[in-house]
């Protein structure tokens, strides 16, 4: 058994690394696409049924930017409007945040992953339709 505090540090450390490989496979994913780029006359042009995945790559790394932006703002704002009510720094008073707080941040974090998740089925069917077609 473990303390509730145990359980919570494991969701930081564990929603820190989905956040990281969600990164990085957002960042393998856009290179992937390059990959099947065709050559234009004038301009690079991948695929038309790669423009999608590529989008929810972008989308997810928009997201990844913004749960962490939300979050330092959140937090932040939180923060100093505590220590400014509290006005004695030195004290390190227990605070219960309001959980609507939390949800910004959590909205963008589950939707940064279902964006990936989209967009590597949609390149793996672009990947499966090409080798079955040799």
């Amino acid at each position: 058994m473990k303390k509730l505090s145990e359980y919570m540090e494991d969701y930081y450390e564990f929603s820190g690394k989905a956040s990281e490989a969600s990164r990085n496979l957002a960042f393998a994913g856009i290179a992937l696409i390059w990959i099947f780029k065709v050559e234009a006359p004038s301009i690079p042009h991948i695929p038309d049924r790669l423009v999608l995945p590529a989008a929810l790559l972008a989308i997810a790394l928009a997201c990844d930017l913004l749960q962490y932006v939300s979050a330092t703002a959140i937090w932040g704002c939180f923060q100093w409007y505590h220590e400014r009510r509290i006005g004695n720094t030195s004290r390190d008073p227990e605070l219960d945040a309001p959980a609507f707080l939390k949800w910004p941040q959590f909205i963008f974090f589950v939707f940064k992953l279902m964006c990936v998740l989209l967009a590597y089925l949609l390149i793996t069917a672009y990947i499966w339709s090409i080798w079955l077609q040799k």
